[in-house]
């Protein structure tokens, strides 16, 4: 993935055809664009030896009108592949979610607890039948 500060290649193209080049960095692309018949731009070649065959001048005169159809498409595909990157961020953060958040869980039957409440209660009847006896209370009554 490229980080925001990164232009991609068809989002170099498309902000080319509807703004226009940025300078020196945009002339390898103007270039693409012109060779690939969506501008009749003209462009000047290097044929210095240390530079020879880059792009020196470029003279922009816009899209034609295959550079129009062109800026469709790319407008199609830069919105498809941010709708996908969209898309896996919101993916990788519900599955940080889901790792972050504890299960819900139905409550678990503690047999020990049921043990110790039958235990207590066993225990709680047979005081009472002890004390019962020991003060002389008849329970049949």
């Amino acid at each position: 993935m490229c980080s925001k500060s990164e232009e991609t290649r068809h989002e170099q193209y498309l902000r080319i055809l509807t703004d226009g080049p940025d300078g020196e960095k945009d002339y390898e692309a103007v270039r693409y664009l012109v060779d690939k018949g969506y501008s009749d731009s003209k462009y000047i070649v290097s044929r210095m030896k240390d530079s020879y065959g880059s792009v020196r001048n470029v003279a922009w005169l816009g899209p034609n009108a295959n550079g129009v159809d062109y800026i469709d498409q790319l407008r199609a595909i830069t919105t498809q592949s941010k709708t996908k990157e969209i898309e896996q961020q919101d993916k990788k953060h519900n599955t940080n979610d889901v790792l972050n958040y504890p299960k819900k869980t139905k409550p678990k039957i503690s047999w020990v607890g049921i043990a110790e409440t039958v235990i207590a209660a066993i225990v709680i009847a047979a005081i009472f039948f002890i004390l019962a006896k020991h003060f002389d209370i008849h329970l049949n009554q």
